[in-house]
């Protein structure tokens, strides 16, 4: 296969994927459409192994947004689950890739930016939640932003994204 092929493979995943979980939040007897590759249901099932996994711990669990769009004056995006467990607020990002990388700390650090600077939501933690494509399971990497290594760490991480926004911006100025 070329290497654009794979990643549109890779994306179809990604995005039946969200679909899926999206219409479950919305709909808690959501059945999965006809038509959805192996890759597909697993990383969707594996969601929802996450999601039962949750239930088994507490019942304190709340949705406070789904696939919900942000925007501030110079970037905006769309942040996949903002979720309140046992009191506290975490910024939930699902990912079907193989391999976790630090830019997804910077899409992250954007998303609690404008949380706080467009919503006064302050959050108390961000999770990536890696779903598996090949069975059904999942990685969880937590961010306790009480722990103050973590904390400092997505502070770097907003440093740096806001400065790659602030450098695009004004590039133009010194060419």
């Amino acid at each position: 296969k070329s290497y654009s092929k794979v990643i549109m493979v890779y994306k179809t995943i990604g995005n039946q994927c969200h679909d899926n979980i999206d219409l479950f939040l919305t709909d808690n007897n959501h059945i999965l459409p006809d038509g959805l590759n192996e890759e597909s249901i697993n990383a969707y099932s594996s969601f929802k192994k996450w999601w039962d996994d949750i239930h088994l711990i507490t019942d304190d669990i709340e949705v406070i947004y789904h696939e919900k769009p942000l925007v501030c004056k110079y970037f905006g995006g769309t942040l996949d689950g903002l979720y309140k467990i046992n009191g506290k607020t975490y910024l939930v990002d699902y990912k079907t890739s193989n391999h976790i990388t630090f830019r997804y700390c910077l899409q992250l650090s954007a998303y609690r930016f404008m949380l706080k600077k467009e919503h006064n939501i302050d959050i108390d933690g961000c999770i990536i939640l890696q779903l598996s494509k090949n069975s059904i399971g999942y990685n969880e990497y937590v961010m306790d932003f009480n722990n103050e290594n973590h904390l400092e760490y997505i502070n770097d991480c907003e440093l740096c994204f806001l400065s790659m926004v602030y450098s695009y911006y004004n590039i133009n100025k010194v060419e």
